[in-house]
C-alpha cells in the first residue's frame, strides 16, 4: 500500500511522530534539487489521493509526487483539456477519490485519471459554469456535494450519475435573506447540517444542504459599518458541535449552536488578554480537543477542559519557546506531536514537557526558506512540510534524517 514513499508532502514539515525523536537532534535535510519544478514555486495547497500520490499545488502548477519522481502539469493552450490556470489556490480529494483543483482566474478542474486531463467548470464554459474563476474555497458536504467559494459567489457542485450541474448562488442586493457579500473566504459544515460561508464583508451566511439561505451570522450592531465577524479569516467546527470564527482583525469568536450564544475573545492592549493578537490565521483542533489559535503575533491554545488560553510566544532569552510569533499553519502528527509553521521555520511541541523543539535554517542549515506553509503525513514513518521558495522537506521517524 505504501509503493509510494509518499514521504515529500509539502505540508509543514511536521514530521517527528514520536515523543522520543524530540529528544534527538534532527541530523540532515535533503531537498528535491535545484531541477525539480517544484523548487520555484510556492506551494499553497496539498492532497494526497489512495493511490498514495501527493498532490502540490503552486503559483506554476500542479505537481504529483510518487516517492521517487514528480509529474507536472500545466495549462497549455494548445491542450483544450488541460488545466485552466497554472496558479493553483486549493486543493480537494473528495470521498469518491476524486481530486478537484481550484485555481485564481482559471476556475475548478476536475482531473480524470483515465484520459490524464481535467474537467473545467469556468465562468465561461458552455456547461458547468461557475459564477466567477477565481477558487478562494473547497468543501465537501455530508451528501457529497462541493462548495465552491469564489471571488464573486457561491457554488454547489452536483453529480446527477451522468454530468455535473453547478447552481450558482450570489449576492443579491437590498435582499436580506441572500448570500450577505460576495467573497467567499471559508466554509465549513456543522452537526446540524448547516453550511456556513466566511465572507470577506458580510460576516457568515448560513444554507441548508440544498443551498437555501437559513440565516446571517453577525455578531455585534450589525446595523453599523464594522460588526465583529465582518471580516471572515478562518472557520472551523469542533467535535463538540461548537463553531469557531477567526477574523481579519476583531479576533475570534466561539458559537454555540445549540444555545446561540457567541463568546468573543479578543487581545488587549492593557490588561489580560485572551489572545496575543485579533488577526486569526489559522484554527486547529487537537485529538485532546484543545483549540488552536494561529496569529500574526503569538499562539493561543484553548484548553477544553479548564476552558482557559494558554499563550506562547517568541523569546530571544530561551531556545525552547517559538521560533517566531507569526503563525501560519498547526498540524498534529499520529503520535499526538503538534507542529507549528512560523515565518522562521518549525516548531514542535511535545504535550509532555510543554516545550518547544526548534528546526529552522539556523539549526539546520539545508532548509533554505524559513517561512512554512503546510504539514501533512506521508506515510507512518515520514512526515513533509513545505515552504514558501517552493522547497518541500520529509523527515523520517525512523532515523531522523531530513530530505529536501
Amino acid at each position: 500500500m505504501y509503493r509510494f514513499y509518499s514521504y515529500l508532502i509539502f505540508a509543514l514539515y511536521l514530521l517527528c511522530c514520536s515523543a522520543t525523536l524530540v529528544a534527538q537532534e534532527i541530523k540532515q535535510f535533503k531537498d528535491f534539487g535545484i531541477d525539480n519544478p517544484m523548487s520555484y514555486s510556492f506551494v499553497r495547497t496539498i492532497a494526497q489521493d489512495k493511490e498514495g500520490f501527493i498532490w502540490f499545488g503552486s503559483s506554476e502548477g500542479l505537481d504529483r509526487f510518487d516517492g521517487h519522481q514528480t509529474v507536472s502539469f500545466y495549462h497549455d493552450n494548445n491542450q483544450p483539456n488541460s488545466l485552466t490556470s497554472d496558479v493553483i489556490s486549493r486543493l480537494l480529494v473528495d470521498r469518491e477519490e476524486r481530486l478537484w483543483v481550484g485555481t485564481f482566474g482559471g476556475g475548478l478542474n476536475l482531473y480524470r485519471e483515465q484520459t490524464n486531463d481535467f474537467l473545467h467548470f469556468t465562468s465561461k464554459s458552455e456547461n458547468r459554469v461557475l459564477s466567477n474563476d477565481t477558487v478562494n474555497a473547497l468543501f465537501e458536504d455530508v451528501n457529497g456535494n462541493i462548495w465552491v467559494g469564489t471571488a464573486d459567489g457561491l457554488n454547489i457542485l452536483t453529480f446527477n450519475g451522468d454530468e455535473w450541474q453547478v447552481k450558482q448562488i450570489r449576492q443579491q442586493l437590498g435582499n436580506p435573506n441572500s448570500l450577505t457579500q460576495h467573497t467567499i473566504q471559508a466554509i465549513t459544515q456543522t452537526f446540524e447540517d448547516e453550511i456556513w460561508v466566511g465572507t470577506n464583508g458580510g460576516g457568515i451566511s448560513v444554507f441548508d444542504l440544498n443551498g437555501r439561505f437559513v440565516k446571517a451570522i453577525k455578531y455585534g450592531d450589525s446595523t453599523k459599518s464594522q460588526y465583529a465577524n465582518k471580516f471572515v479569516s478562518a472557520l472551523f467546527a469542533d467535535e463538540q458541535g461548537q463553531v469557531w470564527i477567526g477574523t481579519e482583525d476583531k479576533g475570534l469568536l466561539r458559537y454555540s449552536v445549540t444555545t446561540g450564544e457567541f463568546v468573543h475573545y479578543q487581545h488587549q492592549e492593557s490588561g489580560t488578554s485572551d489572545l496575543p493578537s485579533n488577526t486569526i490565521n489559522h484554527i486547529y483542533q487537537d485529538t485532546n480537543n484543545n483549540i488552536w489559535i494561529a496569529t500574526d503575533n503569538g499562539l493561543s491554545i484553548y484548553q477544553f477542559n479548564e476552558r482557559l488560553f494558554n499563550h506562547h510566544k517568541h523569546s530571544p532569552q530561551n531556545p525552547y519557546s517559538l521560533s517566531n510569533d507569526y503563525i501560519l499553519t498547526i498540524f498534529e502528527d499520529k503520535n499526538q506531536m503538534m507542529w507549528v509553521g512560523t515565518l522562521t521555520g518549525v516548531n514542535s511541541w511535545d504535550p509532555n514537557i510543554a516545550t518547544f523543539s526548534q528546526v529552522s535554517s539556523l539549526t539546520t542549515p539545508t532548509i533554505n526558506n524559513n517561512k512554512i506553509t503546510r504539514f501533512s503525513h506521508l506515510t507512518h514513518e515520514t512526515i513533509g512540510f513545505s515552504t514558501y521558495g517552493g522547497w518541500i522537506y520529509t523527515l523520517s521517524i525512523q532515523d531522523t534524517q531530513i530530505d529536501k
